[in-house]
């Protein structure tokens, strides 16, 4: 009988333990987060008049465009649903999971960017550089740390002024991207999805 209570007071201890281990593990990123908001917005305060200010029209037109590229496949041509459709049975077939949500945003390739606005390792690097922040890649995942690293990298590289072709291509193809051939059809398919939300925007 002793050891019997015994073993579940040791269980309720260990039951409590995990749970403040839990509750502490929540305010820890709780308080990253903060600690991150709060970097965000010192870091926007430091935009310079002269530096870029990018829309929430280009932000949204942004975020259906990679979504568009890059794994959502709920923007778009029908044949890039059955594509994923297929790819997903695959899988299946495979016996290998199903991708998450973030893991169809993820699947890029060679230049790792991930996230719903395909936030590059080198992105992040630079805004950090220039700003003094401390985003990390996982924060891609956050639409709005992902918006306020777009912000912030525009800042860096485009001048106030600049137009959204110039912002945009050098997102995707870095400091020289507006100048860049490589660049010319991803801001066709950000030309697209301007209409797109200005379509939004009439039918509200």
């Amino acid at each position: 009988m002793v050891d019997a209570v015994t073993n579940l007071m040791d269980a309720v201890a260990s039951e409590n333990g995990l749970a403040a281990t839990r509750k502490a593990m929540d305010i820890v990123r709780a308080n990253r987060r903060q600690q991150l908001s709060q970097q965000a917005t010192d870091a926007l305060k430091k935009i310079k008049p002269h530096q870029a200010i990018v829309s929430s029209r280009l932000l949204r037109a942004t975020r259906k465009q990679e979504s568009y590229r890059h794994g959502d496949f709920s923007i778009g041509d029908p044949k890039d649903k059955l594509k994923e459709k297929a790819y997903q049975e695959e899988r299946k077939k495979q016996k290998l999971p199903l991708e998450t949500a973030e893991e169809l945003f993820a699947r890029r390739g060679e230049f790792r960017s991930w996230g719903p606005l395909q936030v590059g390792v080198m992105a992040i690097q630079d805004v950090n550089e220039k700003f003094g922040t401390k985003f990390t890649h996982e924060d891609a995942f956050d639409i709005r740390k992902a918006s306020t690293i777009y912000q912030l990298y525009a800042a860096r590289y485009s001048r106030r002024g600049d137009t959204n072709e110039q912002i945009a291509r050098r997102w995707v193809g870095g400091p020289d991207g507006a100048t860049e051939s490589s660049s010319l059809d991803y801001w066709r398919g950000i030309q697209k999805m301007l209409a797109e939300v200005d379509r939004e925007d009439q039918r509200r």
